[in-house]
């Protein structure tokens, strides 16, 4: 059994090896570990347009340079300092992090650094923290579309910080799942969706928000179990600016969103921006508080489960509830707060 095994291994491994052969003789690469293993011990410095393909074990990460581009196809971990340095990286695979890897942006105050996923995956193995001082990551590059990125963080805590910013660019998609996404960046829009048609995936994601952040345009769907906290206990995300057509919030099959502890969310579309998709889609209050700030929320299919204390608050718009199709379930500590004249309609009865 033992033999038959190993010799499965080979014959694998003497495929791959082949198939790499075969497409590296049709193309040079600048880092070209398509063939053996390469080690680069320190830190490189690719020039513009510069490739990395194969077996390339970065022991030092990498700088890329600024304002140019740099493709990176590495069947292997990275490990050490990762500075974006105002260019921009495009993957040709799935990037791994190692243990000891970092994340920064050394291109000066205000540069924009990009990420090109192009559907490819960034895994994380340790706890990454998008450093720097202003300075801005883009999903995409402002013309390129389809250039879809996914960070896994494996359990692990994703940080913007500094006064950074990370901006979604239109027909884009960033996809951030199975990891904590800590928001201690100072300014009014660490997470930016660009334009309608930029899109922002939470699958099994706790975000902290250490400040307020609003976000004014764009699509974002919650997937898995995801939540959103105060790290102040008094926090608030503005989905929209009073704007047609700007930010909406859907909770997907099989979803929820849990808004917790001093978390509220306030809906401040002309139009309503809250979507449950169907009867297992599910958002939860914790002592937190929904706010239908300029326009009227209507929840017609799904789950709503408020506890401890949790406010629905029609201040800018009415909040409608027909509980013949939402399953809606208040702790005796619920409360309904009214303003200008608008109202909380619950349609039915109320468990």
């Amino acid at each position: 059994m033992k033999n038959m095994m190993r010799k499965k291994i080979t014959l694998g491994v003497s495929l791959c090896a082949l198939l790499v052969m075969q497409y590296s003789s049709l193309t040079a690469y600048d880092y070209d570990g398509a063939t053996e293993l390469l080690v680069e011990g320190s830190q490189i410095t690719p020039a513009d347009t510069n490739t990395l393909y194969g077996l390339v074990w970065l022991r030092a990460g990498f700088q890329l340079p600024s304002g140019g581009l740099f493709t990176m196809s590495d069947l292997l971990p990275v490990n050490g300092v990762m500075d974006l340095n105002g260019g921009t990286l495009a993957l040709g695979c799935d990037l791994i992090t190692a243990g000891g890897a970092t994340l920064t942006d050394t291109g000066g105050v205000g540069s924009a650094s990009a990420i090109l996923g192009y559907g490819y995956t960034i895994f994380m193995n340790n706890d990454l923290t998008y450093s720097g001082t202003t300075q801005t990551l883009s999903i995409g590059n402002g013309t390129s579309t389809g250039a879809n990125l996914t960070i896994d963080g494996r359990g692990k805590t994703f940080t913007i910080g500094g006064s950074n910013q990370i901006t979604v660019s239109a027909h884009n998609t960033l996809t951030l799942r199975n990891m904590i996404l800590n928001i201690t960046s100072s300014t009014a829009y660490p997470i930016n969706l660009a334009a309608t048609t930029s899109a922002l995936i939470l699958n099994n994601v706790r975000v902290i928000f250490n400040n307020n952040l609003e976000i004014v345009y764009g699509a974002i769907t919650i997937q898995g179990r995801s939540s959103f906290e105060s790290k102040s206990d008094a926090t608030t995300l503005t989905l929209g600016n009073g704007i047609a057509g700007g930010a909406a919030l859907t909770i997907a099959s099989n979803a929820e969103l849990h808004l917790d502890y001093g978390f509220t969310l306030a809906l401040n579309n002309p139009s309503q921006n809250i979507t449950l998709t169907d009867s297992s889609s599910r958002l939860r209050l914790t002592n937190a508080r929904l706010t239908a700030a300029a326009c009227d929320i209507t929840l017609s299919v799904g789950q709503l489960i408020t506890d401890h204390y949790s406010y629905l608050t029609a201040s800018g718009g009415n909040i409608v509830i027909d509980t013949s199709a939402v399953n809606l379930i208040c702790a005796p500590a619920a409360m309904f707060e009214c303003g200008g004249g608008h109202t909380v309609h619950i349609e039915g009865s109320v468990p």
